[in-house]
């Protein structure tokens, strides 16, 4: 059990951590000009 329980936390964690990342991308290509967002 203990083993499920650090796989559920990682894949929880890691799901987490990609929405956070993608979101940052997203406002930053909203902010930054066009030029620059290559």
């Amino acid at each position: 059990m203990k083993s499920m329980d650090k796989l559920t936390t990682g894949v929880a964690y890691g799901t987490s951590a990609g929405s956070a990342g993608y979101w940052f991308l997203q406002l930053l290509d909203k902010v930054t000009p066009s030029q620059w967002a290559a």
